[in-house]
C-alpha cells in the first residue's frame, strides 16, 4: 500500500563545491527524508519493481539558506543509491519530478541495480541503507533511509544468471529440511524458500539486464 513518507526541515548540510553552472545556487540546503514502511522492495537490473508500489515513496522538501523553497531542481539532479547495491552504469533512481514551488518532490520509481551479495555474504535483505542526494549533496545529515530489499541478482554482476541461481538454490526448501532460510531468497516474504519463490526467481532468470 502506497504511503507517502512525511518530510520536514531538520538539519543543515554544507556543500563544499559548487560548479560554475550552479554558481547562483546557495551553498547550503535543508532537507530530511524518513521512511515508514513494512514492505520489501525488489532491486533488479531491469528495474521492474517500484519504490512506491511497496510503500516506500520518499517525500522530500528542499529549502535554501534563507528558508525559501528551492524551486526547479531538475529531477535528474536528485537520486538515491546504496553502498550494498550494484547500480547499472549511468542509471540512478531519479526523482519523480523537478522540485515544485514548495520545494517538494518524491522518489517512487525503480532502482536499476543488483545486490553486492546475499545475507550469507554480509548483506541483510531486511535492511538496506538508501542515501538521498540533491545537486551532489547527501541529504538528511548523511543519515540513510532504511529500506527492506531483496534481489534476484545476488552477486551484483547486474544480470540474473547461473551464478545467482547457485546462491538462490543453496537453501531451497529450507524450512522443510531444517536449514536456516535466507531472507534474500524469500521473494514472497513468507519466511521460506519454496517453489513459489523459485517461480519468482525464474521470472528474472536470463531476462533481467541493465537497460
Amino acid at each position: 500500500m502506497l504511503r507517502l513518507i512525511t518530510a520536514g526541515l531538520t538539519l543543515l548540510l554544507l556543500a563544499t563545491v559548487i560548479s560554475p553552472a550552479k554558481s547562483d545556487l546557495p551553498p547550503e540546503i535543508w532537507s530530511i527524508a524518513t521512511p515508514e514502511s513494512e514492505g520489501r522492495f525488489t532491486v533488479s537490473p531491469s528495474g521492474v519493481d517500484n519504490l512506491g508500489d511497496d510503500g516506500y515513496t520518499i517525500g522530500l522538501v528542499i529549502m535554501d539558506i534563507n528558508g525559501d523553497p528551492f524551486v526547479g531542481i531538475p529531477r535528474t539532479d536528485m537520486w538515491v543509491c546504496a553502498d550494498d547495491m550494484s547500480p547499472c552504469p549511468g542509471i540512478f533512481s531519479q526523482a519523480d519530478y523537478d522540485t515544485d514551488i514548495t520545494g517538494n518532490t518524491t522518489f517512487s520509481g525503480p532502482i536499476y541495480s543488483g545486490l553486492l551479495g546475499d545475507a550469507h555474504d554480509g548483506i541483510n535483505c531486511d535492511e538496506t541503507y538508501l542515501y538521498v542526494y540533491a545537486l551532489g549533496i547527501m541529504l538528511n545529515d548523511f543519515t540513510p533511509v532504511m529500506v527492506s530489499v531483496d534481489s534476484p541478482d545476488l552477486d551484483g554482476d547486474r544480470q540474473v544468471s547461473i551464478s545467482d541461481f547457485a546462491k538462490y538454490s543453496s537453501d531451497f526448501n529450507c524450512a522443510s529440511i531444517g536449514v536456516a532460510c535466507d531472507p534474500c531468497h524469500d521473494y514472497n516474504f513468507d519466511g521460506q524458500n519454496t517453489i513459489t519463490d523459485f517461480a519468482i526467481f525464474c521470472s528474472y532468470f536470463n531476462r533481467s539486464f541493465c537497460p
